[in-house]
């Protein structure tokens, strides 16, 4: 599985883009990813995100800072009824279904409204 991500670097509406792999534009945090049963999660003030945004609120955070976060599986990818790329900012938890990037350079604002816009979430 090979994902690219298109990037111009002169301007944003030039019309040459250059190719590049997602790997190449963005750090990943998937290892920091932790799943929580329901009946493991301390209720508390930090956000608990999924696949399809907040599912909870806990006490601890894993993260802390701005991150993109694209949904990894479930009905979603193929229903599209809740958006599949959600920016983050501050502290919060992240399970499992849910992939955790920071762009290498630039903005990550971009990064996540050009996701969603091209479906970057079908791999």
């Amino acid at each position: 599985m090979t994902l690219f991500w298109w990037f111009n670097f002169d301007t944003i509406s030039a019309v040459v883009w250059e190719q590049r792999k997602l790997k190449d534009v963005v750090v990943s945090f998937d290892d920091r990813r932790i799943p929580l049963k329901s009946t493991a999660r301390s209720k508390g003030r930090f956000p608990y995100y999924g696949a399809t945004g907040v599912i909870d609120y806990v006490a601890d955070f894993l993260l802390d800072g701005e991150y993109v976060l694209l949904a990894e599986d479930g009905a979603n990818i193929i229903s599209r009824s809740k958006p599949v790329t959600y920016l983050t900012s501050g502290k919060f938890w992240v399970n499992n279904h849910a992939h955790v990037f920071q762009m290498k350079s630039g903005s990550n604002i971009f990064f996540e409204r050009d996701a969603r816009k091209i479906g970057l979430c079908q791999i």
